[in-house]
């Protein structure tokens, strides 16, 4: 396991968090359907990047395992994350298939210097 130290001063912060949504968002373009995380602020937003490792999902009604089995139907869409300001990220997708039990995974927001 990485840490801070291992970066010298190259790495300002380092954020992490988990999703598993139950309302979604419309909107247009990229961000059909959406979800805002407010994250602590970050100085610079040039200067950060933002990784999502989940999925999206348009199955019309919630169960407890339905992000973990390939057997359930429905359709397991590859969502998108950016840096929306200093205060909030957004996980996206344009497709209008995503529904209210929408998305689910960790995402992790590093500043660097």
């Amino acid at each position: 396991m990485s840490t801070l130290s291992q970066f010298g001063s190259g790495v300002k912060s380092v954020q992490t968090g988990y999703v598993a949504t139950t309302t979604v968002s419309t909107g247009t373009g990229e961000a059909l359907r959406y979800v805002d995380i407010t994250v602590s602020t970050i100085s610079n937003i040039s200067k950060c990047f933002v990784v999502f490792n989940g999925s999206a999902n348009n199955r019309s009604s919630d169960t407890d395992s339905w992000y973990y089995s390939s057997t359930i139907s429905g359709t397991f869409l590859i969502p998108t994350i950016r840096v929306l300001n200093s205060t909030t990220i957004r996980i996206m997708s344009s497709s209008s298939t995503v529904i209210a039990n929408g998305f689910v995974g960790r995402w992790t927001l590093v500043e660097y210097n």
